[in-house]
């Protein structure tokens, strides 16, 4: 067992050439050096990684500073304190790192102040570069071959609560599976995150939002109630009942419902299933990153988590006995507002979600109307511009969630058709502004006195007669403008 997990480390190490230079470095420049954590636990997994852990005794500073000349970067310091240093560098627009660490007393006493025994396996280096015996005081090889995580001590939560999130994030990474007893020991510790930085706990909300099952890992938090100390906004929602005419679970299920059905319509999408010529387009635009390490459709997954926090606080019961929610999605926008603010999110992502919490209903209410107007579906096209297939996205995955009695199987199509209708809108809207047919520096040498704002709103009356003209062609544009202009040259502006 011993000789294979090493020759695993072997080939993940030669698999990177600068993890390998690293190792060859510390092996001759330090007495004791050795591999540790996360690096060996993907290696005996058969998962790369782009992180390496290394230890050592003596002059931590000085092995991150001679690693770093390597490979043209800088060290910087993870925790000061603790003598924790980092070298990160870009390769083939991946991003690598290596931390270094002063060991702890002797391996074995280092291994057990770490997290989870998965993570407390070591590989001694020599001058060679030999790696030597696999240091497992804890039993984390037999735990990754039963693919199970195993906190080390009762006190691992209270040295450092993120791990909490950690354990889920690793759990869904790597397909692992929580022990019951480290299950309880998260349950009974989940109020210490509220000691934890909201930057810190962004950090590995980050990385589970983009992974494939992330509705998987919010139930497991709501099982142990870590999900209501993060999202405290929650909890409110977890005995709301709906039973109204759009929903009848209540508002939380609903929510982890919403954050599955739009799994399985992005996964129609990249099959190429769902929305037919524009699934190639649907799925290049989810996948655009919308800010550092999140791409549109990571913060799309967090909009529908938080989608109905207005709820809580918009409640009504008619005399009837209906239950309505009234002004829930702008009560909600307001309320995305703190809690970006508590987790440090950034302005970006901050306005991403309260556009899409304020708008999610327009679809689902706009869809099974028969009298809408051009001007109406125009004025929502124009509003949203290529974040309308976000909210087709946001509002699709909200209608099939839960669906009530008003959701029957004909409104349902109306709204999908309508969806549908809005992405093929959307784009040939882009196609006209594209080519330009429409400029405002062509009207205003048509019409000098015309006012900027009357500008506008020509230029809008415009594209909107192009955008429903039918197919649109360049002459059949010209003549439909021509005739426009005609039109209003007629008229006192």
């Amino acid at each position: 067992m011993i000789d294979d997990s090493v020759s695993k480390i072997r080939k993940a190490l030669g698999d990177e050439p600068q993890f390998l230079a690293a190792v060859e470095l510390m092996g001759s420049e330090f007495s004791e050096a050795y591999i540790v954590g996360g690096f060996i636990r993907d290696a005996l997994l058969g998962v790369k990684s782009n992180d390496l852990d290394i230890t050592v005794s003596g002059d931590v500073e000085k092995a991150a500073r001679l690693f770093a000349m390597k490979v043209g970067a800088r060290p910087f310091y993870l925790d000061f304190d603790r003598q924790n240093l980092r070298v990160a560098w870009t390769e083939n627009s991946v991003l690598k790192t290596v931390d270094f660490s002063r060991l702890r007393e002797d391996i074995v006493n280092d291994l057990t102040l770490r997290d989870f025994t998965i993570n407390s396996v070591a590989c001694a280096l020599d001058v060679d570069m030999f790696l030597g015996k696999i240091i497992d005081p804890l039993g984390g090889v037999e735990d990754l071959n039963a693919r199970v995580i195993k906190h080390i001590s009762s006190d691992v939560f209270v040295d450092d609560a993120l791990r909490i999130l950690r354990a889920y994030r690793l759990a869904n990474q790597l397909g692992l599976h929580i022990s019951v007893k480290t299950m309880h020991q998260i349950s009974s510790d989940r109020g210490l995150l509220k000691n934890v930085s909201g930057e810190r706990i962004w950090y590995e909300l980050r990385l589970m939002l983009a992974m494939p099952y992330f509705h998987a890992i919010v139930r497991e938090m709501v099982e142990s109630g870590v999900l209501f100390v993060i999202f405290p906004e929650l909890k409110e929602l977890n005995d709301l009942e709906q039973d109204n005419y759009y929903h009848e679970k209540n508002v939380l299920e609903h929510s982890l419902l919403s954050l599955e059905v739009a799994d399985m319509l992005i996964s129609e999408v990249e099959k190429g299933d769902r929305y037919g010529q524009f699934n190639m387009q649907i799925s290049g635009h989810m996948n655009q990153m919308l800010a550092e390490g999140l791409t549109r459709y990571s913060c799309l997954k967090l909009a529908l988590l938080l989608h109905d926090i207005g709820k809580s606080d918009t409640r009504d019961i008619s005399s009837g006995g209906k239950k309505n929610f009234a002004n829930h999605a702008d009560i909600g926008a307001r309320r995305i507002i703190p809690i970006c603010e508590r987790l440090a999110v950034g302005k970006k992502v901050a306005r991403y979600l309260q556009k899409l919490v304020r708008n999610h209903l327009y679809i689902n209410l706009l869809g099974p109307q028969k009298d809408l107007t051009s001007k109406a579906i125009f004025r929502l096209i124009d509003r949203f511009g290529d974040e309308m297939i976000d909210l087709v996205i946001c509002s699709e995955a909200d209608r099939m969630s839960d669906p009530g009695p008003a959701r029957n199987e004909k409104v349902q199509k109306q709204i999908g058709d309508f969806a549908y209708m809005l992405l093929r809108l959307h784009n040939k809207l882009k196609k006209i502004r594209e080519l330009r047919l429409v400029s405002g520096d062509f009207l205003k040498v048509r019409y000098p006195d015309m006012q900027g704002k009357d500008i506008a709103v020509l230029k809008m009356r415009l594209e909107r007669r192009l955008l429903f003209e039918g197919e649109l062609s360049l002459e059949g544009a010209k003549q439909a403008i021509l005739k426009e202009l005609n039109i209003r040259s007629t008229e006192k502006f």
